[in-house]
């Protein structure tokens, strides 16, 4: 009977392992699906419907600069939601090396306490 428990435990573990590291592969791609995305929106932008205006002078120089500010203010949303995924996949695996190295702790995410000034 002790080995069948054993076994269910090693089971469970084992899938509870293998989801979360389904889930952060499937970030990934996902993030990676849409940086692709945004690189073929800007190349298109810029190959069918930026060249097709032939635009010269100053319409041309806002039309640079308004496809320079969208392109990096349509970058800055995918790159956070990036980094969001890479910090959430850092801070998961941190906290469990954390509860392997310190399993007697009560707390297991690291507070650095705030310094209260210096006092007389």
């Amino acid at each position: 009977m002790g080995n069948s428990s054993s076994t269910n435990g090693f089971v469970k573990d084992l899938v509870g392992k293998l989801q979360t590291l389904l889930l952060e592969i499937t970030s990934i791609i996902l993030d990676a699906f849409f940086l692709a995305l945004w690189v073929l929106v800007e190349w298109a932008l810029n190959k069918y419907v930026i060249k097709a205006l032939e635009l010269s002078g100053i319409s041309q120089w806002v039309l640079v600069t308004f496809q320079i500010v969208f392109s990096i203010s349509t970058l800055v949303v995918v790159l956070s939601y990036v980094i969001l995924d890479i910090t959430t996949i850092v801070t998961k695996n941190w906290r469990k090396i954390k509860l392997e190295v310190f399993p007697n702790e009560d707390s297991n995410i690291a507070v650095v306490p705030q310094s209260q000034g210096e006092t007389k």
